[in-house]
């Protein structure tokens, strides 16, 4: 058995040739015996980092080492929609957990314990999911038709797919693009941060939302929130 850390001058110099059951030890060891022949024991050792192609080089590429360490998949074409110039980390942030489907909704959540509350934090839904949410729920799609129905004029739709396809059509005008990009990516976080206050027991949000559940004022305080985004000193 050859050491971990040995070196190639060292095995050169002790290993003795055995055989293995395992084909590519029996190739090590003619790689090993293939070294001895060509006089690389008098040889120093040179550290080479692997690139792609399986290529060996002295120069270290931290861009091909992380390719070589990750399993490469299929670029998403809804980056563009999320991580856009000028676009805020953390409402992009939580507009990417939304896509991955990675925010703790109903359905996520009886997955993870039996007892846990499956209905929706807005309106009568038994079973809150991330589309019902984003916004097929009375209360998001009157809060997403209240930001964007002139937006998005005959093209409005509170279905999920629809939206992130609009985030990425270039065809658009520009800066429609990029108020569409903020609508969404500014509204999935308000709602996030909506639904996690409205099972905080102490939020206020839930006397507006839950008791009674009031679309009309907590929308109107939802947009009342988002006019701060846009306008912070009230002007």
């Amino acid at each position: 058995m050859i050491p971990i850390f040995s070196t190639v001058e060292s095995v050169l110099a002790t290993h003795r040739r055995r055989t293995h059951r395992v084909e590519f030890l029996n190739n090590i060891e003619a790689e090993i015996d293939s070294q001895r022949q060509r006089g690389s024991l008098e040889e120093e050792d040179v550290v080479l980092w692997k690139h792609k192609g399986d290529k060996f080089r002295p120069r270290f590429s931290s861009k091909d080492t992380w390719y070589l360490t990750r399993e490469l998949q299929p670029i998403k074409e809804w980056y563009k929609g999320i991580w856009f110039t000028h676009s805020t980390p953390k409402y992009s942030f939580m507009a990417w957990l939304a896509i991955q489907n990675r925010l703790s909704t109903g359905d996520r959540m009886v997955g993870w314990n039996m007892g846990a509350p499956t209905a929706c934090t807005f309106c009568p839904e038994p079973m809150e999911t991330r589309n019902h949410i984003f916004f097929e729920c009375p209360y998001s799609a009157k809060v997403w038709r209240s930001l964007t129905h002139k937006l998005l004029d005959s093209m409005f739709t509170v279905q999920w797919d629809c939206i992130l396809g609009f985030l990425v059509d270039n065809a658009q005008d520009a800066l429609r693009l990029f108020l569409l990009r903020a609508h969404l990516t500014k509204t999935v976080d308000l709602l996030g941060e909506a639904v996690w206050l409205c099972r905080w027991p102490a939020s206020p949000l839930r006397v507006v939302v839950g008791c009674p559940r009031s679309v009309d004022l907590a929308g109107a305080l939802f947009i009342e929130e988002w006019a701060k985004f846009w306008d912070p000193g009230g002007s």
